[in-house]
């Protein structure tokens, strides 16, 4: 008998490449953020917003 979860970990085992290439993408990131700490944050910090508007208004146009 095969558990509900063995095919939740068994497509997350298929693309592992997909998990290592987020991994090494992200540890870039990070270095660059730290190089560049003013220009990084005020980047990310635009990024972060317009994610929260877009989502906001995401939300709200299943409220109505």
């Amino acid at each position: 008998m095969e558990h509900p979860m063995d095919k939740t970990i068994k497509a997350f085992t298929d693309k592992w490449w997909i998990l290592l290439v987020l991994g090494i993408l992200l540890t870039i990131t990070g270095i660059w953020i730290f190089r560049t700490s003013l220009q990084s944050y005020v980047s990310l910090s635009i990024l972060f917003s317009t994610i929260i508007f877009i989502t906001g208004l995401w939300k709200s146009r299943f409220l109505l």
